[in-house]
């Protein structure tokens, strides 16, 4: 049996994977081998029915460094007035673009399809996606998760470039604390403090910042861009001032809803 000597070994080769993937290369030198259950990148999508979609615009989804689609406005159909929402096949497709146009080309990135990871591996970081919560930087080992609710090809890509550009571990995590989908509806009082603290911990650093308003995966991206607008000014003004009260309250709530949830939960 052969032996593959990688800095990085991603498991699975799905939206997150390949995000991560995208933005450590991106912003280092370092060599990754991607190993997937399935003949080609994209992940669950490769299973989907041909007529399921996104459920959110294609202009911020998938990796930093691709388009998807172009950006348009629907101007027909159930979707008219937003942007287009790409279908299973064309993300499939661009997945699998991204893979043979870039990810190979750049000589850091090695993909082997249909393989299982069966076992521990020596002096490599592993990608890999636990449950339940847990430190999301440790020793050789990176578990990809939530850190903003509800985008988890954008955490994906800023745990990535938060993993090339930093090298202590605490720092890391302080960056990037877990935060786990909800099971219950009171856990969205976590999920909010936890995204609130998170978007404070980045704003105190200047690439980060640089990095969310270069992303197309964050949906906060080119908000700058307006700040001309007397509506955006208020906006902001209204969340610098609120922002301490809006934690404190959250925290309370989380208290509050902790102690009486259910013992199974």
């Amino acid at each position: 049996m052969s032996t593959i000597e990688t800095d990085y070994q991603v498991i699975g080769a799905g939206a997150c994977g390949m995000a991560f993937t995208d933005a450590l290369i991106e912003e280092s030198d370092a060599d990754v081998v991607m190993v997937d259950c399935r003949h080609r990148p994209g992940g669950h999508w490769n299973d989907a029915y041909p007529f399921v979609r996104l459920h959110m615009p294609s202009a911020i989804y998938g990796i930093n460094s691709r388009q998807l689609g172009n950006d348009t406005i629907e101007q027909i159909g159930p979707n008219a007035g937003y942007y287009k929402a790409a279908t299973a096949a064309k993300i499939c497709d661009y997945y699998q673009r991204a893979l043979e146009d870039q990810f190979l080309p750049s000589g850091q990135v090695r993909f082997f399809g249909l393989h299982d990871y069966t076992g521990e591996d020596a002096g490599a970081h592993r990608i890999i996606r636990p449950r339940p919560a847990c430190p999301i930087f440790e020793p050789d080992r990176i578990r990809i998760q939530p850190v903003r609710t509800g985008f988890p090809h954008f955490n994906a890509a800023l745990i990535g470039y938060i993993e090339a550009t930093r090298g202590d571990d605490a720092d890391k995590n302080r960056l990037c604390p877990p935060n786990p989908y909800p099971n219950h509806a009171y856990d969205w009082i976590s999920n909010t403090c936890v995204s609130m603290l998170a978007r404070v911990e980045w704003s105190r650093e200047p690439d980060i910042e640089a990095w969310l308003e270069d992303s197309r995966l964050n949906i906060e991206r080119g908000a700058a861009n307006h700040m001309e607008d007397p509506k955006m000014q208020e906006a902001v003004i209204r969340l610098t001032e609120n922002t301490e009260s809006a934690l404190i309250n959250l925290k309370r709530l989380m208290a509050e809803a902790q102690a009486g949830a259910p013992a199974n939960a």
